[in-house]
């Protein structure tokens, strides 16, 4: 018997005491285990057993499988995260751990990024189970700890050590719904793929002394204040692929702009013209086209009348498709001759670039679900310039896309500005519509893959 309940108001509800619960992941622990017990009540209201794991006490991850009734068809998951980054009240117009509903907008840290998936995926979910399931294949729901710092508590532990229990053909995730404008309409953003991500260590090396005599000394500082004049102005590339030049056809207002996006020398201009009426979109389409470095801390010195004997600078490097580790270390070697002696070089993390096939029975699935929702619309195929979860199923084969159907009002640019932003906010329109999605699409999914893999 289908529970009688209004799945909006419930979809709400969730979002709400998601929010409340505070999984802030600072980088020493995110409390995921207070929504990954939310969410196993929540689906035991729909007679729906779910399990938490949890790598160490605290940092719980829900899983959910419903067996399919064929072997031979594809497996769907749902995946979302509980975490969130920190958020400083006093920069906010309302508590950002309230999640209060004013104005048709529940306000809170993670309503963007992306407590409102992880609810309407659930609610989806339990809707499509209890009133369509089981289906052809496995359909799968994951709310993940440790999302927001590089899924050792999450992502990684469970793709490496419980891969049995996570293992799908096909999911949707992060990051993708929102519009884009261009010469050809209105676009729906998709993300296929995501940049390869290198943190790098330079170390440079002095030898210590007192501040007050500093003639004939070797400064560590200045010379990692060398390097990073040097670094400051890396950059590498322009390489504008097929994917690249899908999004820059997508965001363009005119075939001109187009043009100049996809010609290295022109391409700062192009950019410029974009960022005058879409800075969201500039800036996804600059990060998309290259390989881009950022110097995110610097450290050295210990006291003011100490000369440092050692000193740290750390970069971010996110990496297109169809470049590595080895490129990109081979150019900051090239940047840095004269100094490589004094200066050591350390991969602190690398996981390579992952994209997914721009087409399959979930590309075309949420084509037909947008459609029926935005008839003028279209999906748009990205690359995401961050890293999500989805990168460690896609290393195991598994096809990820980040996709959702968000209401008229959320841009590229809007998106974006919410995403780890002051006043973080979900519009009801929304929520609604993401609802839907989830609990149409196994259904649409199901119907379309033909049983096969």
């Amino acid at each position: 018997m289908v529970p009688t309940r209004n799945p909006r108001e419930v979809l709400v509800r969730l979002l709400q005491e998601l929010i409340r619960n505070s999984c802030v992941n600072n980088g020493n622990g995110g409390h995921e285990s207070r929504s990954a017990e939310s969410l196993r009540r929540f689906f035991q209201g729909y007679g729906l057993k779910a399990e938490i794991f949890e790598k160490v006490p605290g940092r719980g991850n829900l899983v959910l499988r419903i067996p399919g009734t064929d072997p031979a068809a594809p497996s769907l998951a749902f995946m979302g995260h509980t975490d969130v980054v920190p958020a400083e009240a006093a920069d906010w117009k309302r508590d950002p751990f309230g999640g209060e509903l004013l104005d048709g907008e529940v306000w809170g840290r993670g309503t963007v990024d992306m407590l409102n998936m992880t609810a309407a995926q659930a609610v989806g979910f339990a809707e499509a189970v209890t009133r369509n399931g089981p289906f052809p294949g496995d359909l799968l729901y994951l709310a993940l700890a440790d999302e927001e710092a590089s899924g050792t508590y999450g992502a990684r532990w469970l793709t490496d050590e419980h891969w049995d229990a996570v293992a799908c053909d096909y999911m949707v995730s992060e990051i993708g719904g929102f519009f884009i404008s261009g010469r050809r309409g209105e676009s729906a953003a998709l993300g296929i793929g995501e940049k390869g991500v290198a943190w790098i260590r330079l170390t440079a090396r002095g030898v210590s002394g007192h501040g007050s005599i500093p003639f004939g000394s070797s400064n560590a500082i200045d010379t990692l204040i060398q390097a990073g004049e040097r670094l400051g102005h890396l950059r590498f590339p322009h390489r504008p692929g097929l994917l690249f030049r899908s999004m820059a056809r997508g965001a363009s207002a005119s075939l001109w702009e187009e043009l100049l996006l996809t010609m290295a020398p022109l391409r700062g201009l192009g950019l410029k013209r974009i960022y005058r009426r879409s800075p969201g979109a500039a800036r996804w389409l600059h990060a998309a086209s290259s390989t881009t470095s950022s110097i995110g801390i610097i450290e050295g010195g210990s006291k003011i009348n100490v000369i440092p004997g050692e000193a740290h600078l750390d970069l971010d490097i996110r990496i297109i498709p169809g470049e590595d580790l080895d490129t990109v270390l081979k150019r900051l070697k090239s940047r840095l001759r004269g100094l490589k002696d004094r200066i050591e070089i350390e991969v602190l993390e690398y996981f390579p670039p992952t994209i997914s096939p721009a087409s399959g029975p979930l590309v075309e699935a949420s084509r037909l679900l947008l459609k029926d929702l935005r008839s003028d619309a279209d999906i748009l195929p990205i690359l995401i310039s961050g890293a999500t979860d989805g990168r460690f199923w896609r290393r195991r084969g598994t096809r990820v896309y980040g996709f959702s159907l968000f209401g008229d009002e959320m841009t590229l640019d809007r998106f974006s500005g919410m995403l780890h932003g002051v006043d973080e906010r979900i519009s009801l329109s929304s929520l609604y519509r993401s609802l839907e999605y989830y609990t149409r699409l196994p259904g649409v999914f199901f119907s379309g893959s033909k049983g096969g893999r």
